[in-house]
């Protein structure tokens, strides 16, 4: 099975969500989303790079939750199970998991291994409260 292979960032210059390709700085401290309807391989002096916020840029897992929402990585999500978790990749796995918020739980959840009912409810960059265990 193949997926989009695609990015998500928050632009430093407007605060909103842009999607497309991830360019990085050698040293890694830059990141940049060159928004797909802009990108041209062939001329690539007309690239028009967005600098995203640090840390806020996520891949897209190609997935979509219940209601038809692509899933990134950073994104919070709801089970049909009443669980809530966190999207994350993960290297060793070599691929993308979810990491429940309550500590009772698997640590963590291959994503493809995963066949039940999910929504995206935020992501960790706006809403980490979102994660915080209310039963503690």
């Amino acid at each position: 099975m193949s997926r989009e292979i695609k990015f998500r960032g928050k632009s430093k210059r407007t605060g909103q969500w842009i999607y497309g390709d991830l360019l990085t700085s050698p040293n890694g401290l830059l990141k940049y989303i060159v928004q797909k309807s802009k990108f041209n391989r062939a001329f690539l002096k007309n690239l028009a790079p967005e600098e995203v916020e640090y840390g806020s840029d996520g891949e897209y897992t190609g997935r979509k939750d219940c209601k038809g929402k692509e899933i990134y990585e950073g994104d919070i999500v709801h089970l049909s199970s009443g669980s809530i978790g966190q999207i994350s990749y993960n290297t060793h796995n070599t691929g993308f998991t979810l990491t429940p918020n309550k500590t009772n739980q698997r640590s963590e959840v291959v994503l493809d291994n995963l066949h039940t009912g999910m929504e995206v409810i935020g992501n960790i960059y706006e809403n980490l409260e979102l994660l915080e265990d209310k039963n503690v």
